[in-house]
């Protein structure tokens, strides 16, 4: 009968030793949470004191007119003062709309640069990028092209298409990634916001939750150290804007709200009687990795409180 094998740390190899002793010492170090702090009154102070965690989809989802874009144009200038580039992706509205909604509210943001395919060498790291439908459909021409190329039956991509949404997003990275390189960067971070998602899931909204998962998989690709450390990385921040219909109340894409790392929903409470005053509200139903207040805020849009002007205030 064979003897026993000792499993006391002085019978064990001492290559074994070292790997279980780095194995806990891991084990007992904090991660960290990488925040984006916000300067929004008491919704900074109420978001565990430190803001939204990076790396991951924001979903802001909500009535037409209840603050969901102005709250997220208001993020810009946050985002600007901790390094992170803004981009802008909207299939609503253009560069110079935006920026006027932003000046209209007396919000602080540069100027934004298009993001156009031919033209992507001559942007840089320094300045918000925007992108327009004007891009998405050179990209849905893109597609259509290759697919007939290749011989297959149906040719047409549509600009508005989940397809060519995530082509955009991927192309946006694979740009900052490039130029990161270019500059000697290490890493690139990113604040995107995408306003609005339902355009590109409403035709289909039972698809929202694989639509979200692309858009996650597609990310943390991005984040990825290669062995050669050649690839600079990219964070991305990703606040998604989804609308509600006014005729039907429901939310374009509810499975989205179990990718995202955070939901809020803002509301409309619309006046019943001759003198009452369209009220605003919005709560925090979701933060990943944050203690949070559970009531609801009045949100108050070019507001003097306090003898300060806020583009947007929320109010317990």
């Amino acid at each position: 009968m064979s003897a026993s094998v000792s499993s006391t740390p002085e019978s064990r190899p001492r290559k074994l030793q070292i790997r279980e002793e780095s194995w806990a010492q891991e084990r007992t170090e904090e991660v960290k949470i990488q925040r984006m702090k916000i300067t929004v009154p008491m919704l900074s102070k109420d978001l565990d004191g430190e803001g939204i965690p990076k790396n991951t989809i924001i979903l802001e989802t909500g009535d037409p007119g209840s603050g969901k874009t102005t709250f997220a144009i208001r993020l810009i200038p946050d985002a600007i003062r901790q390094g992170m580039i803004p981009v802008y992706i909207s299939s609503e509205m253009s560069s110079d709309e935006v920026s006027w909604q932003a000046q209209s509210l007396k919000i602080d943001i540069p100027k934004f640069r298009d993001f156009r395919l031919d033209k992507v060498d001559q942007l840089d790291l320094g300045s918000p990028i925007f992108l327009d439908v004007f891009t998405f459909r050179e990209i849905a021409r893109e597609i259509s092209g290759q697919r007939k190329e290749s011989g297959k039956e149906s040719v047409f991509v549509s600009a508005t298409s989940p397809q060519v949404f995530q082509e955009a997003f991927e192309e946006v990275l694979r740009w900052a990634r490039e130029r990161a390189r270019k500059e000697n960067r290490r890493y690139v971070d990113l604040f995107v916001i995408a306003d609005s998602i339902s355009t590109y899931i409403s035709a289909a909204p039972v698809q929202a939750r694989r639509f979200g998962v692309d858009l996650l998989a597609t990310m943390r690709k991005y984040t990825f150290k290669d062995k050669e450390g050649k690839n600079p990385q990219v964070y991305t921040t990703l606040i998604a804007i989804s609308q509600v219909s006014s005729t039907t109340g429901t939310t374009f894409g509810f499975p989205l709200e179990h990718i995202a790392g955070g939901v809020m929903e803002f509301k409309v409470i619309r006046p019943s009687r001759e003198g009452e005053e369209l009220k605003r509200i919005a709560y925090i139903k979701k933060m990943r990795y944050t203690r949070h207040y559970l009531g609801a805020y009045r949100v108050l849009i070019g507001e003097q409180v306090e003898g300060q002007y806020h583009p947007i205030y929320f109010k317990r």
